[in-house]
């Protein structure tokens, strides 16, 4: 068996330009935690693999630089895959 957790740390990208420097816009601080695992089955070849994303529930938000409100959110939310893999 093997796993992995992984985590993401972002903050203060700029990402609205504008002549106006209040209108300027960047990244709030974001974080993500994902989890990994895949366990070899009995059967030659066969694995069994488990993804989960975004444990955090964390929302990605784009801020306004001069009053810190937010401009644009991005909710993912917790997603998780599972599959079965068999190689030759």
């Amino acid at each position: 068996m093997s796993s992995r957790i992984s985590f993401i740390y972002q903050d203060k990208i700029f990402s609205y330009t504008n002549f106006y420097e209040r209108l300027r816009g960047e990244s709030a601080p974001y974080y993500r935690l994902d989890f990994s695992v895949r366990q070899k089955l009995p059967w030659k070849g066969f694995e069994l693999l488990l993804n989960i994303s975004n444990l955090t529930s964390t929302i990605e938000k784009d801020i306004n630089i001069a009053t810190g409100y937010s401009m644009k959110e991005q909710y993912y939310g917790v997603t998780a895959d599972i599959g079965l893999r068999y190689r030759l």
